[in-house]
This record gives structure tokens, C-alpha cells and sequence, in this order.
């Protein structure tokens, strides 16, 4: 060990071993398992050389060394017994165990859904869904199991169809906060049913100015986290890109933000720009992709204090007509090129695509073949 003082040392670049506990507890600790200091003096070293006679001042000072048990070492091996530190480290509560970091979501999914009770209309799409997934060399689909309170009929079968087709099966839900507790609900049934992760749709106007529901949620869903129901990486937050003109209109961003450690999932589409729009495809996919996915997450981060998750951008590559015409078009190719290129530039390991509909031939065929979308999803 270094002859400095190790109960002031260099701080610990990770999250300190016994938090909330300072350098008077673990002298406390070493002394209550050893009152002779002589446990104390072997592992940090002489009162005279290591300066462990710390003024009264330092001693109230978080500690920042080291776990007790890495303090054994071949130079005191001799006078420092294992059990001896076990001993301390249960008197200090036991340290913190830096977990390690989830594995991020990898691939290529395809965002679909089906309202209807009709059992065949509901296997059409979720097979369109799976074709349209197969086409894009993905492995995922994101499958819609409900709208608020309202479990979709026919969940699981869709769920079953694509587990057999050997891809991977993720729920999404509309968020309306109106019922946090049936909200739970159906993220709860939605795992159990064996759904590998639940985003959460949170675009409703009914989400607006709704803080207590929002926060409820977050609650529920914590609280169901620790049962073991689910994972809260495994949990995703979709939302619009424009996050800071949405958080002033009012929508609770943070609440939902803080349960959510699997990421974002950021509506990245074309729709926010009308097909005669006098803006280039350059300066929709810049303000879209950067200024607001990028830019005013970094933002909200900033004024929220908010730990950082994962972006998974969200490809949609259409148009509405007009602000009179509510025609859906997709984009031709070279203008889609321009918003992959945008993408591509964000290095994410997984994105989508919204709605198989909207897959024509052509963007089918450009993103198949656009090298470095399948290059950063892994696919």
C-alpha cells in the first residue's frame, strides 16, 4: 500500500465503496473489530508515515479509499486476516458493488400495430410486420399491446408469431397517464407474456400537465422492478424529438425519463415537415437529427440534472401532403439518402423503422443497402 494516507487519497474515480460513510466510521469499524489499532495500522500503514492520526477536521470527510477486503495484500498477509476485514466490511454495511453496464440494444426493428378484435386481421400484420423486418435484415419487432387502460386483444398470439419467426419481440404502449395503475398493468402482463421490453408511446395530449400521473407511473413501475417483474433497462421512452417545446407545453419528461435506463427513442420523422416544405431535406434532417434529438436532449439533461440513457432514433421517412391534405407520402430515394446519412452519423447500435405501409420498394432496397446502418447496428 502507498505510505500517503489512504483515507485522504487521491479521490476514487468510481462511486465511492461505503456511501455515506466517512473516515470516523471506517476507523470506528477497524476498531470495533480490533481495539488494539493493531488491524487498523496493517492495513493502512504507520500512524507517523501514512498520517492516519487525521485531524478532526478530515476525519468527518467521506471516505474515498478503497473496499476494506482489497486492503489485504502480499506485504501484510501475515498480520491481516480475511475474516478479520469480512467482519469490518459488515460493520460498514457492506460495499458498493458497481454493477455492470447493460448491454445495449442491438439490431434493426419495426415499429407496427393492429386495433382490430379480429384474429386474422391481426396476424396479417403482425406477418407484415415480420416481413417487413426480414426485408431490412432486422431483428426485432415492436409490437403495439395497448392505449391507456386497454389491453389489446390478441397480444400474446402476436407476441408467439414472431418468437417463432426467430425474431425478437418488444411492446409498445400509448401513454395517456389517466390510470397510471392499469398502465402497470399492462406493462406488467406485457413482460410476463414474455415481451423483451416495453417502449413507451409518450405523445398524447393527454400526457400534458399531468406530473402526478406521470410520477405514479414511474413509482408503479419502479416498485414492480424490484418484485423482479422486469428490468428497468428493459424499459424505453419514445417521445418527440422537439423535447424542450414539449416540456415547456407541459409534458413530463422527467418522471418517465428516470425509470426508462434502457433510452430514448426519438421520433426522428419527416412528418414535422410538410411535403412543400421550403426548408431542403439537409435542413429538415439536421433540425430533426441534431438540433432537436440531439441538441435539446443535451438540453434537458442540463436543466434537469438527468442521467444520460441511449438514443435509438426512430426512422420516418415520409410526409404529410399539406396542412389541408393529410396524405401520407413516403420519401423517393434521394431524399431519404440525406436523412440516412444524418443517422448515420449518430453511431447508434439499434434504430427502426415506423410502420411496414411506408416501406416501398426503393427505401426497402436503400436500406438494405446502406453499409453503414448495418455496419452500427451489429445486424
Amino acid at each position: 500500500m502507498s505510505n500517503t494516507s489512504s483515507f485522504s487519497a487521491a479521490p476514487n474515480t468510481s462511486k465511492p465503496p461505503y456511501p455515506g460513510k466517512t473516515n470516523q466510521d471506517v476507523i470506528n469499524a477497524f476498531t470495533q473489530v480490533d481495539p488494539t489499532f493493531a488491524l487498523l495500522l496493517a492495513c493502512y500503514g504507520p500512524w507517523e508515515t501514512n498520517g492516519l492520526a487525521i485531524p478532526s477536521r478530515n476525519r468527518d470527510l467521506p471516505y474515498a479509499g478503497p473496499p476494506v477486503l482489497a486492503l489485504l495484500t502480499p506485504a501484510n498477509a501475515d498480520r491481516v486476516h480475511e475474516e478479520d476485514l469480512e467482519r469490518v466490511e459488515a460493520a460498514l454495511g457492506g460495499a458498493h458493488v458497481e454493477e455492470a453496464p447493460e448491454a445495449p440494444l442491438t439490431g434493426i426493428g419495426v415499429w407496427s400495430y393492429s386495433e382490430s378484435d379480429d384474429r386474422g386481421t391481426v396476424k396479417a400484420r403482425v406477418q407484415q410486420a415480420i416481413d417487413a423486418t426480414i426485408r431490412l435484415k432486422g431483428n426485432t419487432v415492436l409490437w403495439k399491446v395497448g392505449d391507456m387502460s386497454h389491453l389489446y386483444p390478441f397480444f400474446d398470439l402476436a407476441r408467439q408469431i414472431i418468437h417463432d419467426a426467430g425474431l425478437n419481440p418488444m411492446a409498445w404502449l400509448v401513454n395517456r397517464l389517466v390510470s397510471p395503475a392499469q398502465e402497470t398493468d399492462i406493462v406488467r402482463t406485457a413482460f410476463r407474456s414474455g415481451y423483451t421490453g416495453m417502449v413507451f408511446d409518450y405523445e398524447a395530449p393527454q400526457c400534458f400537465h399531468r406530473q402526478a400521473g406521470a410520477a405514479q407511473l414511474a413509482s408503479n413501475l419502479s416498485a414492480l422492478a424490484q418484485q423482479g417483474e422486469f428490468d428497468l433497462h428493459d424499459l424505453y421512452l419514445c417521445c418527440f424529438p422537439n423535447l424542450t417545446a414539449k416540456i415547456n407545453d407541459g409534458l413530463p419528461v422527467k418522471e418517465l425519463h428516470a425509470v426508462c435506463e434502457g433510452g430514448m427513442m426519438p421520433m426522428t420523422y419527416g412528418e414535422f415537415f410538410f411535403a412543400n416544405s421550403s426548408l431542403r431535406p439537409e435542413q429538415q434532417a439536421r433540425r430533426v437529427f441534431t438540433e432537436w434529438a440531439a441538441g435539446q436532449y443535451a438540453d434537458f439533461l442540463r436543466d434537469s440534472g438527468a442521467p444520460e440513457r441511449p438514443q435509438y432514433r426512430i426512422l420516418g421517412l415520409y410526409h404529410q401532403q399539406s396542412s389541408n391534405d393529410s396524405t401520407i407520402l413516403p420519401m423517393k430515394a434521394a431524399e431519404a439518402q440525406v436523412w440516412l446519412d444524418q443517422l448515420a452519423e449518430f453511431q447508434q447500435p439499434f434504430w427502426s423503422w415506423w410502420e411496414p405501409a411506408l416501406l416501398t420498394a426503393e427505401l426497402a432496397f436503400l436500406l438494405r443497402n446502406f453499409a453503414p446502418l448495418h455496419s452500427m447496428s451489429h445486424a
